[in-house]
């Protein structure tokens, strides 16, 4: 069968002509489909595939026979698009082994550029148990996450709402970076009073302040919590008074470039 189905027009013929499709059995009572996905026909012929299955048992089938690959075929850059169709075309349960392997590997798919995109869809699609295995599995990795530029592309609304407090006690070593201090400045930047009270103060009391402003990204991220801290109480202003003698001290003594 794999000579027929790397070749799409060809399976297109194939299956316009048996609408009943099975497919074929390994032996062992298992089903596989004999196919490599990562290549541009194979992927096509998939597709092809899953345009001509209607019954559930012929969805039930196909989706055992794609077995535990959905998160490697994500991240592929022709056999995402396998795996974005069913997420599009077929049930939550349909798709529910599919959705699992993507949610316990999500620090491999999220940091990939189709993966990213494939989670997205994926978030927006489902609802109940399946979005919140996700969403589980996306804050407990926020912090490897955050370090990752696709992070930022997610956009998902309960993950920013909830980064200031995950992040939490790890500000300074995030801001140091190219990415992630991206996603400090993001946090800054929508934090309410509550979330500036925590983020401001542990960057700006820092025993490491000194290194985090010469920083090439840090610096950037000082100045938006500067910037942030000017409509804030009392308390957060009393905190960027000191960070300001704290600065002038080094200056004085010759310690700043």
């Amino acid at each position: 069968m794999k000579g027929v189905m790397q070749d799409h027009a060809a399976y297109a013929v194939m299956a316009r002509q048996n609408r009943d499709l099975t497919l074929p059995d390994n032996g062992d009572g298992k089903t596989e489909v004999d196919i490599d996905h990562t290549t541009y026909p194979g992927a096509r012929a998939v597709l092809v595939l899953l345009d001509h299955i209607s019954s559930q048992q012929q969805i039930s089938i196909f989706m055992s026979a794609l077995g535990l690959g959905a998160a490697a075929l994500a991240n592929d850059s022709n056999g995402h698009f396998v795996i974005r169709h069913c997420v599009r075309n077929f049930s939550g349960e349909d798709n529910k082994c599919h959705i699992h392997e993507i949610a316990i590997q999500c620090s491999k798919v999220a940091t990939d550029q189709n993966g990213s995109r494939l989670l997205q869809s994926c978030l927006l699609l489902y609802q109940g148990e399946y979005r919140v295995h996700l969403f589980a599995e996306i804050i407990a990795n926020v912090l490897y996450l955050a370090e990752d530029r696709h992070c930022l592309e997610l956009g998902i609304v309960e993950v920013t709402e909830n980064l200031p407090r995950q992040l939490g006690g790890s500000y300074l070593p995030l801001s140091r970076k190219k990415y992630s201090s991206c996603v400090v400045e993001r946090c800054l930047g929508k934090a309410g009073e509550e979330q500036a009270s925590w983020i401001i103060p542990e960057l700006l009391t820092s025993p490491n302040v000194r290194e985090l402003s010469v920083d090439p990204f840090g610096n950037f991220v000082i100045h938006t919590a500067l910037k942030v801290s000017q409509d804030r109480s009392e308390e957060i202003k009393g905190e960027v008074k000191d960070y300001s003698l704290i600065m002038k001290g080094f200056v004085y003594e010759g310690e700043l470039p």
